[in-house]
């Protein structure tokens, strides 16, 4: 290591020391050159003050020598401490750089990392942009449905209320009808008038028709007018075959049809008026038929019935079937 310049006083110290000595040395010399002389001089008291006041300089000034020494020692053992402390500062300055380029390391991966969460945190707001609106739209095509639900809740419920207003209606009208419409299999034929009644085809009113003609009879039972029923009847058998002729039945069928409620309706008013249906592909009689007879056909057969005859409490022919020859 090398050694530390003195201090400026302590320079200045040595300096003067090292003239003094040097003036002590050419006096000395200088008496022991003229010792005679200087034996024989006056000034020998004097001349020995100085000396031994140069010696006391000289001693102060070695003493001076030596703490400025100690002191230059001190100061070269503070210097190696400063080194050291320098040197450790160094070292802590070396660590510390290390640490802050660490930091910055650590810091630039936490802007990255940052950059990227705010990324993914804008990805996540458009996510949830999107998730709101979808949820809006959600929200919006229940209330849709909701509301498509509540109408067609207050349609089933109109429908219901017309259903029972419509059986409510359809029970009183069935009072209406004769009680022999529910038996068998007339049964069939009664359901289907009634669907047919309540929802009449756009050109034609014969279901309406033939309920309004058995209505009639249904009341003209209650009274004892035979005519008023024969009338009745014979309303029930037009209304009766335009009905089974809409409904496309072949005239054969028709008249079976017609027969099963002939049937019925002799039972009903048997000893007060009978029913007679002409069958096709039997003989024609002027008797009980009305019809228009072909020219030049000796033997008339019927081909299409559309009413039935009608005879009275002594079978008298109260009005004759209309047919087809």
């Amino acid at each position: 290591m090398t050694e530390s310049p003195l201090p400026q006083h302590l320079a200045e110290l040595l300096d003067k020391l090292t003239e003094t000595t040097g003036l002590i040395t050419r006096e000395v010399r200088t008496m022991q050159v003229m010792p005679a002389a200087a034996a024989n001089n006056d000034d020998v008291p004097q001349t020995e003050g100085k000396l031994t006041e140069l010696f006391q300089q000289i001693e102060k000034a070695k003493s001076d020598l030596a703490i400025a020494e100690a002191k230059r020692d001190n100061a070269v053992e503070d210097m190696e401490h400063w080194e050291n402390a320098v040197g450790a500062a160094s070292r802590q300055h070396y660590e510390l750089t290390s640490h802050i380029t660490t930091a910055k390391t650590e810091l630039q991966r936490i802007n990255d990392e940052l950059s990227k969460s705010a990324l993914d945190r804008s990805r996540s707001e458009q996510i949830i942009a999107q998730a709101a609106q979808a949820n809006a739209q959600l929200e919006q095509r229940t209330q849709s449905i909701n509301a498509r639900e509540q109408a067609v809740a207050a349609q089933e419920l109109s429908i219901t209320q017309r259903s029972e207003h419509i059986e409510s209606t359809r029970y009183w009208l069935e009072q209406l009808l004769p009680v022999w419409l529910n038996e068998g299999s007339i049964l069939d034929w009664h359901n289907a008038l009634m669907d047919d009644a309540q929802h009449p085809r756009a050109a034609s009113n014969a279901a309406g028709l033939l309920f309004a003609t058995l209505s009639l009879y249904t009341y003209a039972l209650r009274d004892s007018d035979t005519r008023a029923i024969a009338d009745a009847l014979r309303d029930v058998g037009r209304r009766l075959f335009s009905w089974l002729k809409e409904r496309e039945l072949g005239d054969y069928e028709a008249s079976t049809v017609a027969q099963a409620w002939a049937d019925h309706i002799n039972r009903e008013c048997s000893g007060r008026c009978e029913i007679e249906v002409p069958v096709p592909g039997t003989p024609a009689q002027n008797q009980i038929m009305l019809y228009q007879p072909r020219p030049g056909v000796s033997a008339q057969s019927v081909i299409a019935v559309q009413s039935w005859c009608v005879r009275g409490a002594k079978r008298e022919v109260i009005h004759r079937a209309a047919i087809t020859v």
